[in-house]
């Protein structure tokens, strides 16, 4: 037990660094929503959504075991943020404790470098993203069975007994790391690496026993690739930076991970790929990165060739550890919209710990102030662990996270986000002033034009709305489709049906499922593109299936996603426009199934259903007058005069202080059998 009390106190102080990240809330945008909220296999388990993990991208990645890890979740707890954040946290000291006994079989004696190393891993300010964001549970899961297999294949080396064994679970562990996040086909080349250190004699059997799990390697790649459509972006990219410029970007992510292991200071969100200074050259500190890449490694080699020769293995396996690591991520080619993540380190950081460990022991060799050595890099340590700490409330929400974007960088797109993410609440002024913002920062980046179009056309200034919408469709953007639906929807308001028509058929061109292709023909009465029709109607039909599923099952925001997509393809569709009315009720967002009631209303003013459900969520927003009407109109005008409209207008009427005309309702409902109203009028009207 005293010899394991390092490693308990370790675990039990990063539990308590990072528990603040357990408040924290699903991230809608940054893929919580389509990962688990939204994901019909998650919120559903079965065996049917089982086997689509295996065989469907989400969010444009190949992780099967991560989704079927949140299924199992959400079968036992539900939409519980906290069990998620709780998991990914657990997973991490798993991590923690398994990279401990991997360093134990590399570096034996080394009890404090070893210790040095772990906590590195476990506190690292970097580390908060993996632990705060439930999204990349899929690094989590690869991590851990990534450390299984390296552990299984130093057994496979050194014992002598149970090869076939442990070079079996090397194996699957290999491949339960690959299920998990692609990012495991570098595992291979690490095994060899770790041949390299143990000092095994160069064979054919060395790299013929990996081929299988290299073959398995190109698989994932490949599929990943496929998933990500990486090869569609590549042009885009080549188009924008040169190819010197591309080299310099690559320069500047290698050492971004590399300094911010060493000096995690200024860490952002949110990390987006630079602009070019007067759309010419690149800022000064990306051009010179090749430069200061080379003077690193030139100081790499230097300590190199200056050690000892069991130095040397040890420095150089550390230093590959990180490079092999980290190839795969250093943007030569994207694969997002971000150039570094602080993800991306989680197990690179281990090979620059491992450096600065064996720098540690070295010095605590070679000087008489031991205690000076060790209070050096314990302070580092704790400047680590408060970084950390300080980091794990900013993972709370979507606002706090791009609001810590913005204050650290100089990016539209977080601007643009927080832009959106207060438009969904409808707080149209705030939304407007990051739009604002972005445009500043970077007026040539039209999408924000689009949201901020939308925001300001809410508020009813559809002349500019037309301008912002005007500046997206001269743009070659990804929004123009949305943007030439959107004027033609003002053209249509203003009367202007041809040059609504030519909108709409812009609409289509740019983006052939717009529900530009029901106004068109609302417009025109025409039956072209029958066909495309056709199909679309059989999509909605089964969005409406998924939609109805996800209700039925208790999953409303994921339903509701599913009613609003279906809104945008055909906004006038009552069944949806009455499911999201119910939704947002459930959800207590009053003030919004109003305003989708009465969209529904003025399709339909005969319609008993939405008139009622608006008149429930006028009482709940208070504005009781407009709930009497509602229910007058019910039974006055459609002539339904049942006990339960008589009970809940009478409620609203005694909120306005009109007792006598409550009781009056109240005595006809109880004489129509509907007791709730018989009881309410012993209560409040004898």
């Amino acid at each position: 037990m005293k010899k394991h009390l390092p490693l308990l106190v370790t675990l039990l102080v990063t539990f308590v660094i990072f528990w603040p990240v357990t408040n924290g809330e699903y991230l809608a945008g940054w893929d919580d929503d389509q990962q688990i909220l939204n994901n019909p296999d998650v919120t559903n388990l079965s065996w049917s959504s089982i086997q689509n993990y295996f065989t469907t991208y989400y969010v444009a990645s190949y992780q099967p075991l991560a989704s079927l890890s949140f299924g199992i979740e959400y079968y036992f707890f539900g939409e519980n943020a906290f069990v998620h954040h709780f998991t990914n946290l657990l997973l991490h000291l798993l991590n923690v404790f398994l990279l401990y006994q991997l360093l134990i079989k590399l570096f034996k004696e080394k009890v404090i470098m070893i210790l040095f190393v772990t906590s590195i891993f476990a506190l690292h300010p970097l580390q908060t993203e993996l632990v705060g964001w439930i999204s990349t549970r899929s690094t989590l899961l690869y991590a851990g069975t990534f450390f299984l297999s390296c552990i299984f294949y130093l057994n496979y080396l050194i014992k002598e007994d149970s090869k076939s064994l442990n070079l079996g679970l090397c194996v699957l562990f290999f491949a339960l790391s690959l299920f998990s996040k692609a990012t495991a086909v570098t595992l291979p080349i690490v095994l060899l690496l770790l041949d390299y250190y143990v000092g095994r004699k160069v064979s054919w059997r060395m790299f013929l026993e990996k081929v299988p799990m290299f073959i398995y390697s190109v698989m994932i790649g490949l599929a990943s690739i496929d998933s990500r459509k990486v090869l569609d972006s590549i042009g885009d990219f080549r188009d924008y930076y040169t190819f010197f410029e591309k080299i310099a970007l690559s320069s500047y992510t290698l050492l971004f991970y590399l300094f911010k292991t060493i000096i995690p200071t200024n860490l952002y969100t949110y990390y987006g790929y630079p602009m070019k200074i007067d759309e010419d050259n690149l800022g000064l500190l990306y051009l010179i990165s090749p430069l200061i890449l080379v003077g690193v490694l030139g100081l790499i080699y230097w300590v190199y060739i200056k050690s000892k020769p069991t130095f040397k293995r040890e420095w150089m396996f550390g230093f590959l550890f990180f490079a092999i690591n980290i190839g795969l991520v250093i943007n030569f080619t994207p694969f997002g919209p971000t150039m570094v993540a602080e993800r991306y380190n989680y197990l690179p950081i281990i090979g620059i710990a491992i450096c600065l460990g064996l720098l540690m022991n070295e010095l605590l060799k070679r000087t008489k102030f031991k205690n000076a050595v060790y209070a050096v890099f314990g302070l580092m340590l704790m400047l680590f662990a408060i970084q950390s700490r300080k980091q794990s409330y900013i993972w709370e929400s979507s606002e706090t996270l791009w609001k810590n974007a913005i204050e650290h960088t100089n990016g539209v797109y977080p601007w643009m986000e927080l832009g959106n993410e207060y438009q969904k609440r409808g707080l149209i002024d705030l939304a407007i002033e990051y739009y604002n913002g972005g445009v500043k920062l970077n007026p040539y980046y039209t999408n924000v034009y689009y949201y901020r179009g939308m925001a300001v056309k809410t508020k009813g200034d559809k002349a500019y709305a037309k301008i912002d919408f005007e500046r997206v469709i001269k743009s070659d953007g990804a929004k123009k489709g949305d943007a030439f639906y959107e004027r033609g929807l003002l053209y249509e308001e203003m009367n202007m049906l041809d040059s609504a028509i030519v909108d709409y058929d812009s609409a289509l061109f740019y983006k052939p499922e717009s529900p530009a292709m029901f106004r068109k023909r609302t417009l025109t009465g025409g039956d072209e593109n029958i066909s495309n029709q056709g199909a679309l109607m059989q999509r909605i039909g089964l969005m409406m299936t998924r939609g109805d599923s996800l209700m039925q099952t208790g999953a409303l925001a994921g339903a509701l996603e599913v009613f609003e997509n279906v809104l945008m393809i055909n906004p006038g569709m009552a069944t949806a426009l009455m499911s999201k009315g119910l939704i947002q009720s459930a959800q207590a967002d009053f003030a919004g199934a109003v305003i989708t009631f009465t969209t529904i209303i003025e399709y339909n003013p005969a319609n008993q259903r939405a008139r009622l459900s608006r008149a429930f969520a006028y009482t709940q927003t208070k504005e009781f007058q407009k709930s009497v009407e509602d229910y007058n109109y019910v039974t006055e005008v459609l002539g339904e005069r049942t006990g339960e409209v008589l009970y809940f207008k009478a409620i609203a009427l005694l909120n306005m202080g009109q007792k006598e005309e409550a009781c009056k309702d109240l005595t006809e409902a109880g004489k129509l059998g509907y007791q709730l109203a018989a009881d309410l009028k012993m209560e409040v009207c004898l």
